[in-house]
């Protein structure tokens, strides 16, 4: 079984129209590196939140299918459980600290 395992993954931000991830499936093996790029706009940062537990706990929205960590689901782990095992780096050094 794959480390990280997203399965059929949708994200919609409230009051928005338009899902952010649709139907993501994606598989990480433990010790894999992975490189995530693409434009603007693609969903690379919302699936980092998605990953770090944000999406669904900070950020409200629609959320459908599985994000697992370790076995772990993230929508049945609290933020404070789930940051024990998953971290994330902010673009902006500013926005980590405030």
């Amino acid at each position: 079984m794959a480390f990280v395992n997203l399965q059929n993954v949708t994200y919609k931000y409230p009051l928005t129209k338009t899902p952010a991830l649709q139907e993501l499936n994606l598989q990480v093996e433990q010790g894999e590196f992975v490189s995530v790029i693409g434009p603007n706009g693609a969903g690379k940062s919302t699936l980092c939140y998605a990953l770090a537990g944000f999406v669904p706990h900070f950020f409200k929205g629609e959320i459908s299918g599985t994000v697992e960590v370790d076995g772990k689901e993230s929508n049945q782990s609290t933020l404070d459980e789930w940051v024990l095992n998953v971290g994330l780096a902010f673009q902006n050094p500013f926005n980590q600290i405030s």
